[in-house]
């Protein structure tokens, strides 16, 4: 059994009576499964998440700091997450990696819309962060890359 919802092309296979299948065409051929679905009303913000994920901005930053201001630039990074956490903005989704010489930082942010974009570009915290940072004279200029999103194994937004 299934339901096809035309106003924008996705189709609803019904697997069992907890169980849908939400296939949505045109998105880089990606099916996104739901488990344990129980509630079809929920069908609608299944596809303002699709809609999230289509128009998501992506951004990675890639600098080096010198080792002596590794630990201060951790320290920094940790309170402009904490933030972020406390404000529960949905639209934000901000991971920090760092490389095997423990001074090279790697910054993926991904925003769902320009609000929390800004949002977040805000935060006392994270203006902080960035100019104590820079004040520091990095080894290496931030490389900065506008990201598009091709696949994932997860879900980016809930």
């Amino acid at each position: 059994m299934f339901l096809k919802n035309t106003s924008s092309d996705s189709t609803c296979y019904f697997s069992n009576l907890d169980s849908i299948i939400l296939s949505v065409k045109n998105f880089h051929s990606t099916d996104v499964r739901i488990r344990n679905y129980k509630n079809l009303s929920r069908f609608s913000s299944l596809l303002v998440f699709n809609k999230k994920v289509k128009n998501m901005k992506a951004v990675k930053v890639t600098y080096t700091v010198r080792p002596e201001f590794a630990a201060k630039n951790k320290q920094n990074i940790k309170a402009f997450l904490d933030e972020v956490k406390q404000i529960g903005d949905p639209g934000i989704r901000y991971n920090v990696f760092v490389a095997e010489d423990g001074k090279t930082f790697s910054h993926l942010s991904m925003y769902t819309n320009d609000d929390s974009q800004t949002r977040f570009l805000n935060l006392e915290s994270f203006r902080s962060f960035q100019k104590q940072r820079d004040e520091s004279v990095l080894e290496a200029e931030p490389k900065i890359e506008a990201l598009t999103l091709f696949q994932s194994s997860h879900d980016v937004f809930n």
